[in-house]
């Protein structure tokens, strides 16, 4: 860490709200899930977090990708003192005021979606395929409309050692898997071919957010969110259902404002200065997200997990820990352009 970046957390640091303020001292058991599944209802512009929280846009279901994924081979996990991890945060948070134009037509966001919770064969045949997914949202700057936009790229044997099995397996170009998120029970079929892209419209009442709370904000309450450490943490905390122990909420709706909505940089600033106050983190460097940028994770007991690039502070890609799927954040920014469905190209 250069001369430079330490009086740069020294500065920050005195916005960082204490480890007392949260008590994350509480079991919350071990492997428990945080997010089910990620649901998409244009109609309603809207998602459930089906452990009983209603989250909003885009719910967000995640976990690490097996370890073999990792090609810069990582150190033994070990836990840090509080400052470590509340270093690598506040630089962070440092990065969401440096790195954002502040005006344009539409705020956009596009998210690589790398699941790797399909497995296919059985026995010492059986193999991992991992199916990646585009999803870009568009936001007119009036907060009059938004667009959602996916694409499926396809499925693929998730790693070098899935991908001899599938080639011992005939290379099938498609899957029947029994997959735990289907309700029914049966399996479903996934491609290895990707899909024609969609793009959906909405605006009105469904061109709303949710944050915690079946009453939606409006752009421009998602804009006046709080930019103080201890009044976010109260906003957020403010539609907790009773029993759901904060160490669990707090991060999932600290999430979502770093991924999912149209969140102004000086808060996202600020979701990163409360992440910065929580203790307890496990942080793992010298990792690599699904596309192969290195960063370091930072993980902490109520399931959240970050890569973030320790340089620049620049969030690479989010997970909790029940499902093996990255969220990776390829931009995050406002622009110009029309809203268009999502191209091929992961860019």
């Amino acid at each position: 860490m250069t001369h430079d970046i330490k009086e740069l957390l020294q500065d920050l640091s005195e916005d960082a709200p204490g480890a007392e303020r949260i008590d994350l001292d509480r079991q919350i058991g071990k492997g428990r899930a945080l997010v089910r599944r990620r649901r998409r209802q244009v109609a309603g512009v809207s998602l459930v977090l089906t452990a009983g929280l209603v989250v909003g846009v885009n719910a967000l279901p995640a976990g690490p990708p097996a370890q073999s994924q990792t090609a810069i081979p990582a150190p033994a996990d070990r836990v840090l003192t509080k400052s470590s991890a509340k270093d690598l945060m506040l630089v962070a948070a440092s990065y969401q005021t440096r790195a954002e134009t502040t005006a344009g037509k539409f705020y956009r966001t596009r998210v690589l979606d790398a699941d790797t919770s399909f497995r296919t064969g059985s026995g010492a045949a059986a193999y991992t395929v991992e199916q990646r997914t585009i999803t870009e949202t568009w936001f007119a700057a009036d907060g009059s409309r938004m667009w959602f936009g996916v694409r499926k790229l396809g499925a693929r044997p998730a790693t070098p050692a899935d991908e001899a099995k599938w080639r011992a397996a005939g290379s099938p170009t498609s899957w029947a898997i029994e997959h735990p998120d289907t309700a029914s029970g049966k399996p479903i079929t996934i491609s290895g071919a990707a899909s024609a892209p969609t793009l959906s419209a909405a605006s009105g009442a469904a061109a709303k957010f949710y944050l915690g709370s079946p009453v939606g904000l409006t752009f421009q309450q998602v804009k006046e969110l709080p930019t103080d450490p201890a009044l976010l943490r109260q906003r957020l905390l403010r539609d907790k259902p009773s029993g759901t122990p904060e160490a669990k909420w707090l991060p999932v709706m600290l999430s979502k404002l770093l991924l999912d909505l149209p969140t102004p940089p000086q808060v996202r600033a600020t979701a990163f200065k409360l992440l910065a106050g929580q203790p307890g983190a496990v942080v793992t460097s010298r990792v690599q997200d699904a596309l192969g940028r290195p960063g370091t994770k930072v993980a902490w007991a109520g399931g959240l997990q970050l890569i973030v690039d320790p340089a620049s502070g620049q969030l690479l890609s989010l997970a909790t820990t029940d499902k093996p799927v990255q969220h990776l954040l390829l931009q995050s920014t406002w622009s110009n352009e029309t809203p268009t469905a999502p191209p091929t190209a992961i860019r």
